[in-house]
């Protein structure tokens, strides 16, 4: 874009390792603090140092994205604004967020948007593998942090004693009361949660309610978004910057009418009079189509099949940037772990299913995929497959993803709901026993676990449900196949939602 022989160069910012950074810690109010840093990084410390001459996109200069760790901004050649942002900007980074990876490039706008956004792109990825000077770092007779190792820089009275915060850790830390927080946790609210709906968003995990100590992390991810954003990028900057607001705004509605399907899980308390009343959800990343949030057990299957419902039939204004494309799709994966779980262990293993849902529906369908952490031992999901869910050589209890909509040789999330409820009763509570018992019987003895599963297809009223948890397949000559099995997935929804601990 060289109009009027006027100059303009396009500037571009990413900040990596979001997660990492956001689940270093175990405690809630930290992870709210850092995903408030992370959307403040790219808003308010960006804006500070742009100054006066800072707005959005006007056709010619101006904020084209500032959202999810990524800034791109168009400068015209006489803006001093620019030279300041390159050279000051890292130190604003770190010392506004202690240990974030950030980085950034310049390129001359050609007036091919899409062709100065690969150059950017490419510039950026030359940055990150140029190491950051450590901001952490401190003698060796120092106090450091019990938690981090690093050095000590405030003390701070939390849950009734004192606490040695590092300089992220003190920098994460999210007080409810405190004013400069506030702003960007309203703005969270406003993208997730209905504006009738007044309690406060989940801060301490010991008030979230609920019958039992279960909470699910939670990962939705856009399906194939990265070759209908280059699509996009050829239409110029106005069209970039008008997609990117469509698709804010779809990933909005989504949260919020997700929110309204599971409200009925936690009434408002008219005997709290809004006092500890908190709403058991916590989003903590939403960005064009990444959300990742954290949430009471019990409801997130149906939250997400919300969710997903409702991103569909949003992302249909696509059609009018990619021809032919009638909306677009998304993934999830939701770890089940105790409340006092790490999460950076669990957002992993939530990342881990989510990638294992889009491998599985090939990124063409809208689908989830679970798993309910029960050891102190994690690892991949694969990993975790063949240790924990592959009793034999012909069966696997890995059976997931499952769709928003069916299709061949799959099972949809109203079926794996129908199936959970089905155990409900007390013959529901026989069969449950029966199968676990069969389940553990397929580690040791294939044998002993046929006769055991025969043998409770004769005395329960309920067979058919029973065969449709554990069939097994066989090839023309009869041999059986290997067999990915959902009673494994209805045992755990059935159990997180119905398990009473507390």
């Amino acid at each position: 874009m060289t109009t009027d022989s006027k100059t303009y160069y396009l500037y571009g910012a990413a900040v990596q390792g979001i997660q990492n950074f956001i689940f270093q810690t175990n405690k809630l109010k930290e992870i709210v603090g850092a995903s408030e840093l992370v959307e403040e990084v790219c808003t308010e410390v960006f804006k500070k140092e742009v100054d006066k001459s800072f707005h959005e996109y006007d056709g010619d200069t101006g904020a084209v994205l500032m959202a999810s760790g990524h800034i791109k901004y168009i400068f015209d050649e006489n803006d001093s604004a620019l030279e300041e942002v390159v050279k000051n900007m890292p130190k604003r980074v770190q010392e506004h967020a202690p240990g974030i990876t950030f980085s950034q490039a310049v390129v001359k706008v050609s007036g091919d948007y899409n062709k100065d956004v690969e150059e950017l792109e490419q510039r950026l990825k030359i940055q990150r593998n140029k190491p950051m000077r450590s901001q952490t770092l401190g003698l060796m007779g120092v106090l450091r942090s019990r938690h981090t190792g690093l050095p000590v820089i405030d003390k701070k009275p939390i849950m009734g004693k004192d606490e040695y915060l590092d300089a992220a850790a003190n920098a994460k830390y999210f007080d409810p009361a405190d004013s400069k927080k506030e702003r960007t946790y309203d703005k969270i609210r406003k993208k997730t949660i209905p504006d009738d709906e007044k309690r406060p968003l989940l801060i301490n995990l010991d008030k979230k309610g609920g019958n039992n100590d279960w909470i699910a992390v939670i990962h939705i991810d856009g399906n194939g978004l990265g070759t209908v954003v280059e699509e996009v990028c050829k239409l110029g900057a106005d069209q970039f910057k008008k997609f990117s607001m469509d698709l804010d705004n779809a990933v909005k509605d989504s949260a919020k009418e997700a929110f309204n399907a599971v409200k009925h899980y936690f009434p408002t308390d008219e005997t709290k009079k809004g006092k500890d009343d908190y709403i058991p959800i916590r989003p903590l990343i939403l960005s064009g189509e990444d959300y990742n949030l954290i949430c009471r057990a019990d409801f997130a299957v149906e939250y997400v099949e919300a969710f997903l419902s409702k991103f569909e039939e949003e992302t249909k204004f696509i059609n009018g940037y990619v021809k032919g494309k009638t909306n677009l799709t998304a993934c999830a994966g939701i770890a089940f772990v105790k409340s006092s779980f790490p999460f950076y262990y669990a957002y992993n293993l939530a990342n881990g299913l989510c990638d294992f849902a889009k491998k599985q529906s090939e990124r063409k369908a809208s689908c989830l995929m679970f798993h309910k952490v029960q050891d102190s031992f994690t690892e991949s999901y694969d990993e975790i497959v063949e240790r924990e869910l592959s009793p034999t050589k012909f069966f696997s209890f890995c059976h997931g993803p499952y769709y928003l909509d069916h299709a061949d040789n799959t099972k949809t999330i109203k079926w794996l709901d129908q199936k959970a409820n089905g155990l409900k009763g007390k013959e529901g509570n026989a069969v449950k026993s029966h199968l676990r018992q069969w389940m553990s019987l397929l580690h040791d003895n294939a044998d002993m676990a046929g006769q055991k599963l025969e043998r409770l297809k004769n005395i329960t009223p309920l067979k058919k449900l029973v065969e449709e948890l554990t069939e097994t397949r066989t090839d023309d000559n009869k041999r059986i196949l290997k067999n990915p099995s959902p009673v494994y997935d209805v045992l755990t929804i059935h159990t997180i939602r119905n398990q009473v601990t507390k």
